[in-house]
């Protein structure tokens, strides 16, 4: 009866400790998503040093967020998102024509992220 005590115990943890790795990929990830939405629009607008303000708040964010995330992903999925991050910044200070691509990318990396993280039954099975 203990042994069964003991496995409810395990696999509650393991079902809690997935519903709040799931909440904090959600939940984080999409502010980061308007931050850098807000970040490819200050620049859309002419405002460069209002965006480079924001694009150091955005890495800043980022940088806190990917410490969370290696606690809950594999590394290899974040090395090319934290690649294309160390990219934004240099690109607004040069008003380089690359950086609108670099935006797409970075969304599309974060979106591609979440939905492989999400833990739908293709992804567990």
């Amino acid at each position: 009866m203990a042994r069964i005590k003991i496995c409810i115990a395990i696999i509650t943890l393991i079902i809690l400790g997935s519903i709040l790795s799931t909440y904090t990929i959600q939940n984080k990830y999409s502010e980061l998503l308007v931050m850098l939405e807000d970040t490819q629009k200050l620049m859309e607008e002419g405002k460069q040093e209002e965006a480079l303000i924001e694009a150091d708040k955005l890495i800043d964010y980022w940088d806190k967020l990917r410490n969370r995330s290696h606690f809950l992903v594999r590394s290899d999925k974040i090395g090319n998102i934290n690649a294309s991050f160390a990219r934004i910044k240099p690109y607004i200070e040069e008003d380089n024509d690359e950086l609108n691509a670099e935006f797409e990318s970075v969304k599309e990396m974060l979106e591609w992220f979440y939905k492989s993280e999400m833990p739908y039954p293709n992804n567990i099975f």
